[in-house]
């Protein structure tokens, strides 16, 4: 019975540990996204003021909630847009900000930001697949527990990828909602991946087991 509990939580393990991968790999191609996109944008002057704070609850806890105000300046024009975030306290020292010429839109974000933030999350992608095989190669019963999570991976795929699909679709046909799209499209990429994911190595298992 004991041994039997032990298997199952390594076959936990590896489940977490492979969703982790799974998950970094679509945050990785997001960034990387991202930093292409950076590249038609220019670098334009900058400073924050009317920096506020408010803490917020909820059934996760207490954080706070920063709002502020980016005044940039673009060809001889001072633009003002309103931000809010919930991670960290605003860069009050912050000098410069990105900017799309053809659309006008300002980011904090930047090329290098993006790519250090994929190779960041890529390193996270490699160590869960590292954990996952360690699992993997001392497991007694591996063609099971193997086949079971990737019906499980398969399953996910197949119920999320076209919701979110369509989620993706109605966001990106309204140019107002244009800013919510990259969560989108990240789980599209997540749910995709899980299915493709799930249906190779399952087909993979086979072969080795047979």
């Amino acid at each position: 019975m004991e041994n039997k509990g032990y298997m199952n939580d390594n076959s936990l393990i590896r489940f977490i540990a492979l969703n982790i991968a799974v998950l970094c790999i679509g945050l990785s191609l997001i960034q990387l996204g991202a930093a292409k996109d950076f590249e038609d944008y220019v670098s334009v002057p900058a400073y924050i003021d009317n920096v506020s704070s408010e803490i917020r609850y909820s059934r996760k806890g207490a954080k706070t909630e920063y709002t502020f105000d980016v005044h940039w300046f673009y060809e001889g024009t001072e633009h003002i847009t309103t931000k809010k975030t919930y991670v960290d306290a605003p860069d009050y020292d912050l000098t410069e900000v990105r900017v799309n010429p053809a659309t006008m839109e300002m980011s904090l974000g930047s090329v290098q930001g993006s790519i250090d933030g994929a190779l960041l999350t890529a390193g996270v992608s490699a160590i869960s697949l590292f954990i996952w095989l360690i699992f993997f190669l001392f497991s007694k019963n591996r063609k099971k527990e193997v086949l079971g999570n990737c019906n499980i991976s398969i399953g996910i795929g197949i119920v999320g990828l076209p919701i979110c699909l369509l989620c993706t679709y109605a966001v990106l046909s309204d140019s107002r909602y244009y800013s919510s799209a990259p969560p989108i499209i990240m789980l599209d990429i997540c749910f995709a991946i899980s299915l493709l994911a799930g249906i190779l190595v399952k087909k993979t298992v086979r072969k080795c087991f047979a």
